[in-house]
């Protein structure tokens, strides 16, 4: 059985990339640069937390659902921290201490959050759809990477609405790999 109605949760994932825009297009400039993650990483992971309870195909616990969307957003903030502090640690140059940053954040991200869904609902998943689930993740923010580096734009939801993406396709892919067993 799915784990998710993938219909459902794509639209409500194109839901959230508007609301995701809306509420970046609406946070002041001039607020500081930490403020400024802290509102795209934490409203971005529970967005997509908040896509993935609202498609479960089976029943699940109340305390289960507010539990996931809290622990996504609180590991959506603590991922780029990670990220940006393991990259410091290497001493390059910063074009590719940002680039890597972003790798380490998007692993990061994907195992932690794959980690949460397995326990939770989807015991089915195996250690091969999780590198599936890193490679999608990091082939996503690596797109977002070069997009926006070629054509800047400030504040914008693609990278996070790719990763959701990515994440997302893993996800469906080990669901019907399961399903057709």
């Amino acid at each position: 059985m799915a784990v998710l109605n993938y219909p459902r949760h794509f639209v409500l994932l194109a839901g959230g990339s508007a609301v995701l825009a809306l509420g970046l297009a609406v946070q002041s400039p001039w607020s500081p640069l930490p403020d400024r993650l802290f509102v795209l990483f934490g409203l971005s992971g529970a967005l997509h937390a908040v896509a993935v309870v609202l498609a479960l195909q089976k029943s699940a616990s109340w305390m289960s659902r507010v539990g996931f969307v809290v622990a996504t957003t609180v590991l959506s903030i603590a991922a780029p921290l990670a990220g940006l502090g393991l990259a410091g640690l290497l001493h390059l140059n910063v074009v590719i201490t940002v680039f890597v940053a972003l790798a380490l954040t998007s692993a990061f991200g994907a195992v932690s959050y794959w980690l949460l869904v397995r326990g939770l609902w989807a015991p089915f998943l195996s250690r091969g759809s999780l590198l599936v689930t890193i490679v999608a993740c990091e082939v996503a923010m690596l797109i977002a990477s070069l997009a926006t580096t070629v054509v800047p734009i400030p504040r914008d939801p693609l990278a996070p609405t790719l990763w959701w993406l990515g994440f997302s396709a893993s996800l469906y892919i080990a669901d019907r790999r399961s399903t057709a067993l």
